[in-house]
């Protein structure tokens, strides 16, 4: 009945809000404690929402992608253990390509400023929520394709 675009939407917005919210309130607290870094701090908070949503569009997707239970393997279990390296290595990399990709606006628009940051963390900040906004078809896509049925017990 739903859209898999409106399931894939729904599985991220739990997590991005209350891990959010846990982060913005620690930002505040900081806010608070340090006059000096407000605006910095108010910067950083801008880049919550778009760079939560990403980091957990990115982990459905993956786990969508390579379905993995959790298992507790026995000593000596290299095969399970080099799986599980594998694929938070190609996650890492993957965050690690969208923050760079998220940058080159950002200093795009530093450069042409001028040398002023609000235009770099402008231009950053867009394009980091481009990047959140498409990783939503990517996730609803792993979505249609998942197959419960397929999942062998071990």
């Amino acid at each position: 009945p739903l859209h898999s675009s409106a399931i894939a939407a729904g599985e991220l917005i739990t997590p991005v809000v209350i891990t959010s919210a846990v982060q913005l309130a620690l930002l505040g607290a900081m806010a608070g404690f340090v006059a000096e870094a407000r605006l910095e701090v108010a910067v950083a908070a801008a880049f919550v929402v778009p760079f939560n949503f990403l980091l957990f569009g990115l982990e459905n997707l993956f786990f969508l992608l390579f379905p993995t239970r959790t298992l507790h393997p026995t000593p000596g279990d290299f095969q399970s253990f080099g799986r599980q390296m594998v694929v938070m290595i190609a996650k890492m990399v993957l965050l690690g390509l969208c923050a760079g990709v998220a940058a080159l606006p950002g200093l795009l628009a530093y450069w042409l400023s001028g040398w002023r940051w609000p235009a770099f963390a402008l231009g950053s900040w867009l394009a980091l929520v481009l990047q959140a906004i498409a990783v939503v078809p990517f996730v609803a896509w792993a979505y249609r394709r998942f197959d419960v049925s397929m999942d062998t017990p071990v």
